[in-house]
């Protein structure tokens, strides 16, 4: 969730949680499950099993019984409403403290679990359409955030991750762009196979983000394992590149904490609709060469998420023209 604001991304009045007057908004209860929540979330072992431990509730206490509960919990917790107007009602509460709601599909797709088929994506493609139709209903600028994998396989975006930087790949921002836009995918280092599930799962995607860009929904792009994390930005700067003409719709995330080379200026062009393509492919290859691993001490990381924070604002207000912009979470 962001601060809510006006038309050019100031914050406007709300809650100050520098005052400590944050939580005055929630009741009794929302607090106390929040407690709850968090303190049951701090055991390793109830994280580590989890899904085992939810089999066993529902086999004890029966469906409806572990069903209740689960909406007195954790579900309640982390789900903004079952319905479209429980989705809406949980928005305005956000919204008349100074809240912007983001929606989400939280599904995503690890390495090694594979679906058969194009179903599971296509039925995700349909969730993320509905999800771009429950946003521009929470009211002015909303936001939703994407995960790529729920659309396109976790061990076809790893392949692709290792193959950018190989020369004669093919996968630059422009080809990737005009996949989208209804060419064949044809990328010499992937199979038949590969190319074929590509060439679908970016049209998804594309019919997400011009769904969003349509409806004046700011799509989010999430970042995943970092062994698919390359490819992953390869697909959002290119929706980027198609999409954010106008204005900036489709965002894209760095995640600042681990040792990857910056993004210089053709990702801030692809955010704004410009045109970079002298170094596209370079941007690329930097990003498929960066270090994937997490820094070894909490000093070094936040020094490196500072550089990365301040390579991307320099780039930002290069452009001088307002049309960039930047969530820092």
């Amino acid at each position: 969730m962001g601060r809510a604001g006006d038309a050019v991304g100031r914050p406007t009045a709300g809650l100050d949680f520098g005052a400590g007057t944050a939580l005055r908004s929630l009741g009794g209860g929302e607090l106390a499950r929040a407690l709850l929540v968090l303190r049951l979330c701090a055991f390793p072992a109830v994280v580590r099993h989890a899904g085992a431990i939810l089999r066993a509730s529902r086999w004890l206490l029966g469906a409806r019984l572990w069903g209740a509960l689960l909406r007195a919990t954790f579900y309640g917790q982390f789900v903004g409403g079952e319905t479209p107007a429980e989705v809406g009602a949980a928005a305005r509460r956000l919204r008349a403290v100074g809240l912007r709601p983001m929606l989400a599909v939280p599904t995503e797709e690890e390495v090694g679990q594979e679906k058969e088929g194009e179903g599971w994506y296509e039925a995700n493609r349909g969730a993320a359409l509905e999800c771009v139709g429950l946003a521009a209903a929470t009211g002015p600028h909303p936001m939703m955030q994407v995960k790529v994998t729920a659309m396109m396989s976790a061990r076809l975006c790893e392949t692709v991750s290792q193959r950018l930087a190989e020369p004669g790949a093919g996968l630059t921002l422009e080809r990737v762009a005009a996949v989208m836009g209804g060419e064949a995918a044809a990328f010499p280092c992937l199979t038949p196979a590969e190319n074929r599930h590509l060439g679908l799962a970016l049209r998804r995607l594309d019919d997400v983000a011009e769904s969003a860009a349509r409806r004046g929904v700011r799509v989010l792009v999430d970042a995943e394992q970092s062994c698919v994390n390359p490819a992953l930005s390869l697909a959002a700067l290119a929706l980027m590149a198609r999409h954010n003409r106008a204005a900036p719709w489709v965002w894209n995330t760095y995640q600042a904490y681990l040792r990857v080379t910056a993004p210089h200026r053709a990702g801030v062009a692809a955010m704004t609709g410009g045109a970079a393509p002298e170094d596209g492919r370079e941007r690329l290859a930097v990003v498929a060469r960066g270090q994937h691993g997490r820094h070894d001490g909490h000093h070094g990381a936040i020094r490196w998420e500072g550089a990365v924070g301040g390579a991307i604002m320099a780039a930002v207000m290069a452009l001088q023209d307002g049309r960039a912009r930047l969530a820092v979470v």
